[in-house]
């Protein structure tokens, strides 16, 4: 890694790649030459702790209460990190149910279970925010107190 990224997994570097696992990384993280802040705070359990996250599925009240929180937190927060994923896609294939009147039709789950019918309507979207180990205890008193307010 010695242009700071791991190299990609195509057939000519398989090798060098998979060379890469946990134990050489921690390796390298014990020489304290590496890594630069995020290296060191590893070496210590000294990472970003997490001080607050939107729903799963957040509406735009959600979003809102987001937008005040970040803005309050201000120099608190160190980094924002977000993920969106579908848990659940009917597009590409859906479970078959046959019922069990005298019929016995065929039809897809989501015709007969709201829940995964909502979950391809709901993809997951969480934010999350993140502050320095110092700075935790602030941030989340900051935060129940806006959340408080907000209720």
């Amino acid at each position: 890694m010695p242009t700071g990224t791991f190299p990609l997994p195509t057939a000519e570097t398989i090798g060098e790649y998979l060379g890469w696992n946990d134990w050489r990384v921690l390796g390298l993280l014990a020489d304290e030459r590496n890594g630069g802040e995020h290296g060191d705070r590893l070496r210590r359990r000294d990472h970003y702790r997490e001080v607050y996250h939107t729903p799963e599925s957040p509406t735009d009240g959600d979003r809102t209460a987001l937008g005040l929180i970040r803005g309050s937190l201000a120099d608190l927060v160190v980094t924002v990190e977000s993920s969106k994923t579908s848990t659940y896609k009917l597009e590409t294939s859906d479970l078959s149910v046959v019922t069990e009147d005298d019929v016995r039709r065929v039809r897809p789950l989501s015709h007969y279970s709201s829940v995964v019918r909502n979950l391809n309507q709901h993809p997951i979207e969480i934010v999350r925010l993140y502050s320095k180990p110092e700075h935790t205890a602030a941030a989340r008193t900051k935060v129940a107190v806006l959340l408080k307010d907000v209720q």
